[in-house]
């Protein structure tokens, strides 16, 4: 029997149960490293994304596919973790820059307007580097604050109300109005 081949072509590999743990395994470990896709982890060893994709699905319905589902789910976690890491390194890098305010370089370019042949046209004259400054962003500086110390820096305050007080005034109020009530139903009938 002739061997299976995938979209692209290439023929898929049989492989045993030892030799596709053996191939998840190698497609995880690059997965967990949070540096490549699964797509390029399975391309890289080997296979294609949808045969390793089938190898998981298969978990629920075959015990020989467990351990490559188990093998993904970790490495899943882990290389999720690491994007969360590095993401919010950067996020605090970032806000750190607009609270602190910093310099950049900007290049400008110098043009001469000048008129030839009846035309005026803009010519390239230099490229000028000029240091600029960005002061701190106010919108970055009430956001870290807030982060940082928000029972300091909130923008609600919880008001103690206690309607007691107000919740006896309208009983006496209802009290009050079915006694008048009353009053001037025996008033009606006399």
């Amino acid at each position: 029997m002739p061997p299976k081949k995938s979209k692209k072509g290439k023929p898929t590999p049989q492989l045993t149960q030892g030799q596709r743990i053996e191939v998840a395994e190698k497609i995880c470990n690059l997965y967990a490293e949070g540096q490549l896709t699964i797509e390029s982890c399975c391309d890289a060893c080997g296979i294609v994304y949808r045969t390793f994709k089938e190898w998981v699905d298969r978990a629920d319905e075959n015990d020989e596919y467990s351990e490559v589902a188990e093998h993904y789910k970790r490495a899943k976690s882990k290389s999720e973790e690491i994007y969360m890491d590095r993401l919010s390194r950067k996020a605090k890098t970032a806000l750190e820059k607009r609270v602190e305010g910093y310099e950049t370089e900007e290049k400008v370019q110098e043009t001469e307007i000048i008129e030839r042949d009846g035309k005026v046209i803009q010519v390239p004259k230099k490229l000028k580097l000029t240091k600029k400054t960005v002061g701190p962003d106010t919108t970055a500086i009430i956001f870290a604050l807030k982060n940082t110390d928000p029972e300091k820096f909130k923008d609600r305050y919880d008001h103690d109300v206690r309607a007691e007080g107000l919740i006896d005034y309208f009983d006496s109020l209802r009290d009050k109005g079915r006694a008048l009530s009353k009053k001037e139903t025996k008033a009606r009938k006399k």
